[in-house]
């Protein structure tokens, strides 16, 4: 006889593991959604800079200063000047239609007005909606133009004979020295592919967790559930649990390997407090997953509550919006999901390093999400186990 059959954990264990292998759902809610959604975001975020977004350009000068600044557009990393066009209404309805993401235009005169040493305006045109695009177009078209401008300057000062350790202050009398202290490379990959893994990962945990709990009262096998547990419903959640949230454990820990290796997060932190930290991010999303099938006692409804919590949590954490900036009601709901704490403790222990104190903050903050979840649950799902409560199969 089996060790699992001596010990009713075990035993408890030893049949989720087969509920999950026989259902195709659990299948591929576990193994193939994650792997594939693994591959899919690498594969969008395979640069770790946008390069090479296209630009209209109009020339209406056609001298050799603004070739030459067009030149030094097109070598910037990000932009590659696409297509020439005779006017500003025909660059602007390639913005509009989103062919191209920005514009410059060149002024007849341009030239021999910079010759004269005036001051010709280059005119910048992009599309906001796409916000990323036109802030790296709108500061790389800047920075070329100021580059030129600089250039152009210099040579006219030494054709005036200034002499060479006045003409640098002349140009830029204040000097502005900017240092970037955390993500220097402006790496997206660092903190945005870091921050969409957990969310991508937690949709799948907490739903695969919901539909384990959910269909042991869908199909009518919780007595059979909890007599393998010897009639204990906390070991029969704590197996269940357990497998759950080992497997995507593992999978986090993949994800981490990842985001640290593969990608070349920088690590400034410890691996043990990252692991810890999956562990309690991924068990805290399923016993969230777990309270709301014990509160609804319906799958239907209770996948649906679990998918809203889950699927809009990003936009809430802080990455693609600052989170100071929020109103205090979204605040207070960023600090309801445990993306947003198990998000911190990624960054403190990539990126910025770790801050003092919010280890402990971050991880207790996973725990009580656990504890909180345990504690709803336990009554509604003692009275669905017993049977005194009925279940919601519609």
């Amino acid at each position: 006889m089996s060790l699992a059959a001596h010990t009713p954990l075990l035993a408890a264990m030893a049949r989720e593991v087969r509920r999950v292998a026989g259902s195709p759902l659990q299948v591929m809610l576990m193994v193939v959604l994650p792997f594939a959604s693994a591959w899919w975001l690498l594969a969008i975020f395979a640069e770790p800079l946008p390069r090479d977004l296209p630009l209209a350009l109009v020339d209406l000068d056609r001298s050799q200063a603004s070739s030459t600044v067009a030149r030094m557009l097109d070598d910037t990393p990000t932009i590659r000047v696409s297509v020439e066009v005779p006017s500003i209404a025909d660059a602007e309805r390639l913005v509009r239609t989103g062919a191209v993401y920005g514009l410059v235009a060149f002024p007849a005169g341009f030239g021999s007005a910079a010759v004269r040493g005036e001051a010709p305006a280059v005119s910048v045109f992009y599309n906001t909606q796409w916000l990323l695009a036109a802030s790296l177009v709108a500061r790389d078209a800047h920075a070329a133009v100021l580059t030129a401008s600089a250039g152009a300057e210099l040579g006219a000062q030494q054709a005036r004979g200034v002499p060479r350790p006045a003409r640098a202050p002349r140009i830029e009398p204040i000097v502005t020295r900017t240092h970037t202290l955390v993500n220097p490379q402006l790496n997206y990959h660092y903190y945005l592919l870091a921050a969409l893994f957990p969310a991508v990962l937690q949709m799948f945990a907490a739903m695969a967790m919901a539909i384990a709990l959910g269909a042991e009262f869908k199909d009518d096998a919780a007595p059979e559930w909890l007599a393998i547990a010897r009639g204990s419903l906390v070991r029969a959640m704590a197996a269940k649990l357990a497998v759950q949230s080992a497997w995507f454990t593992m999978l986090a820990i993949a994800m981490l390997a990842i985001v640290f290796g593969r990608l070349g997060t920088p690590l400034t932190g410890r691996v043990a407090v990252l692991v810890a930290g999956a562990w309690l991010f991924v068990t805290a999303v399923q016993a969230v997953a777990c309270a709301l099938v014990a509160l609804t006692a319906g799958l239907r409804l209770a996948a649906s509550l679990v998918a809203f919590y889950t699927g809009i949590a990003f936009p809430f954490i802080g990455v693609t919006f600052p989170m100071l900036a929020m109103p205090p009601l979204a605040r207070a709901w960023a600090e309801c999901l445990p993306l947003t704490h198990f998000v911190r403790v990624l960054t403190d222990h990539g990126l910025r390093g770790p801050q003092p104190g919010h280890d402990l903050r971050n991880l207790t903050m996973l725990a009580v999400f656990i504890a909180g979840a345990l504690l709803v649950m336990a009554w509604p799902l003692h009275r669905l186990a017993r049977g005194h409560r009925a279940w919601n199969a519609s």
